[in-house]
């Protein structure tokens, strides 16, 4: 398998793991936004922890300026290649899918001694609670994954009702909520222009249909955005308004 992204190890968190420095992660994604604001960007939005999902160090440039790097764990990586929504993300997704499994192989331990009993039932145990640490990842993983590999299919925007369906969560309780953290505002559902400016949703006509005088036959309403999709979904799960589960998690934005 030839190398797409260097993996290397990392202490993050006082903890040695398997590692991607962000910089390089970024040019194979071929990200147009400047590093900088890519990443400060993705930390705010999608709720990662420093010193538990990446640690960072200042190294000098090329030009000898010293600058700030990023070490993010693979989880992390994963889930930056998954928001990037193109065929570069996905990859490096499942070339992180595929480290992961080879070093896995590779770690596998050698069989106990089945002579001993003591032995056997200690080896055994061991191996049962990595196998269900394991099983409990995947699980709660599953959702975020299911929902990325949904957001790679769906149209760019979507409507807030079909946002919340998406969600799992009662439209007019999404609504609330895109009201109290000012997204929108109204009965007709408004979004707030700095909100549109961010990207996060859009104004758009129902049908075109429009007046002689120019003006639409219908009200405009709000589509949100797979940025403002992905925004919206971390503030849900940072406020505890969806669970981890694979009924009610991870469907956001498409």
């Amino acid at each position: 398998m030839n190398e797409l992204i260097p993996i290397n190890a990392a202490t993050i968190g006082g903890e040695e793991v398997n590692a991607v420095n962000a910089r390089n992660l970024h040019a194979f994604l071929e990200n147009k936004d400047a590093f900088a604001h890519w990443i400060k960007d993705c930390i705010s939005q999608f709720g990662f922890v420093e010193n538990q999902d990446f640690s960072t160090f200042w190294e000098n440039s090329q030009k000898g300026r010293p600058r700030k790097e990023y070490v993010v764990t693979i989880s992390m990586a994963k889930e930056l290649c998954m928001v990037e929504r193109n065929a570069k993300g996905k990859e490096a997704r499942l070339y992180f899918i595929e480290c992961e499994r080879k070093l896995k192989e590779a770690q596998s331990p050698a069989l106990p001694n089945f002579t001993d009993p003591a032995a056997a039932a200690i080896a055994w145990a061991k191996q049962y609670r990595k196998a269900q640490a394991l099983e409990s990842k995947v699980k709660e993983d599953a959702p975020k994954v299911d929902y990325y590999d949904r957001l790679q299919d769906a149209p760019g925007e979507v409507t807030i009702t079909r946002l919340a369906k998406l969600l799992g969560i009662q439209r007019k309780r999404l609504l609330d909520w895109l009201r109290q953290n000012r997204f929108i505002y109204g009965t007709s559902n408004t979004p707030y222009q700095q909100r549109i400016e961010q990207g996060f949703l859009v104004l758009r006509n129902p049908d075109g249909a429009r007046h002689s005088d120019g003006t639409p036959v219908f009200s405009p309403y709000a589509h949100v955005t797979s940025k403002g999709g992905s925004a919206i979904y971390s503030g849900l799960r940072s406020d505890g308004l969806i669970q981890r589960n694979p009924q009610m998690e991870l469907s956001v934005a498409s």
